[in-house]
C-alpha cells in the first residue's frame, strides 16, 4: 500500500512539474523591455563586411551608449558615442550622404519599449549599432509569438517582423533570443531585405549580441551586408532619477 502511495505522490509531483514545463513554455508572457537607470552604460563592437560587386570591405566600429538622466515621463537622455578609424568613419559619412548623417556623438530621447527619436540635427540620423529600436514589442509576448514594428528614416522604410524563438545564454547572462525578418515597405530607397538575430539581455533589457545579414538594391547598385555587433556592460545605473 505505501508502495502505491509512494507512486502516486511521484506521478503527482512529475504531473505538476511537466505541467509548469507547458506553461512556461505556451502561456507565460514576457515583457522584453530595457531598464533605463541614469549612468548605465554599454559598448558595442561591430564589425561588418560589405560586398559590392567583386570589392569587398570590412570595417571595425566601437559604440558607446551611457544614460545621462531619466525624463519625468520614463524615458531617458541616451548619449552615443561611435568610435574608429577616422579614414573609416569619413567613407562611412561620404557613402551616407545620400541617405542621412552618421555623425560620432548623437543625443537621443530613448523609452523602455524600444521608441527612439533623434535630439540634434535636422538631416536622418543612421545608426550603426544594436536594433532596440527596431525590435522590442510593444507589449509582452510569448515563446513562438510574433510582431511587427516599422521604421521611417529619410527615404529607407522598413519592416520588422519579429519572433520570439526562445532563450540562450551569452558571456553567461540569460537572454532573450529574438529573430527578425527585415523587408522594405512600398516606396522606400533603397530597398532591404534580411534576417538579424538579436540576444536581449533578459535582466536589463540591453542587447548582448546581434548577428545577421542584409541585401540591399538602389537601382543599378546591388550590396550585401554582414554585421556582428557584441555588447558589454561597462558601468551599472543606479536607480532614481538623474
Amino acid at each position: 500500500m505505501w508502495r502505491r502511495v509512494i507512486v502516486g505522490i511521484l506521478l503527482l509531483a512529475l504531473l505538476g512539474s511537466g505541467g509548469w514545463l507547458a506553461y512556461e513554455r505556451f502561456f507565460r508572457a514576457y515583457a522584453i523591455t530595457r531598464r533605463l537607470h541614469p549612468g548605465e552604460q554599454w559598448r558595442y563592437q561591430i564589425t561588418q563586411s560589405f560586398q559590392i560587386g567583386s570589392q569587398a570591405i570590412t570595417v571595425n566600429l566601437a559604440l558607446t551608449e551611457t544614460i545621462k538622466k531619466i525624463n519625468p515621463d520614463g524615458s531617458a537622455l541616451l548619449e552615443r558615442v561611435l568610435q574608429g578609424d577616422p579614414h573609416t568613419l569619413q567613407a562611412l559619412r561620404q557613402g551616407a550622404e545620400p541617405l542621412g548623417e552618421i555623425p560620432t556623438r548623437t543625443l537621443w530621447q530613448i523609452y523602455p519599449d524600444g521608441r527612439e527619436t533623434p535630439l540634434s540635427g535636422e538631416r536622418p540620423r543612421l545608426l550603426l549599432g544594436p536594433a532596440s529600436a527596431q525590435i522590442l514589442p510593444e507589449r509582452p509576448m510569448r515563446l513562438g509569438e510574433q510582431w511587427r514594428r516599422e521604421s521611417y528614416v529619410g527615404s529607407i522604410k522598413t519592416r520588422f517582423a519579429c519572433r520570439l524563438e526562445g532563450f540562450a545564454t551569452v558571456d553567461g547572462a540569460s537572454c532573450y533570443k529574438i529573430v527578425t525578418q527585415i523587408e522594405s515597405l512600398p516606396g522606400s530607397l533603397p530597398q532591404l531585405q534580411g534576417t538579424l538575430t538579436s540576444y536581449i539581455d533578459r535582466e536589463s533589457g540591453w542587447v548582448r549580441q546581434e548577428e545577421g545579414t542584409i541585401q540591399m538594391v538602389a537601382g543599378a547598385l546591388q550590396m550585401s551586408s554582414q554585421v556582428r555587433i557584441h555588447g558589454q556592460r561597462v558601468r551599472e545605473g543606479t536607480s532614481g532619477r538623474g
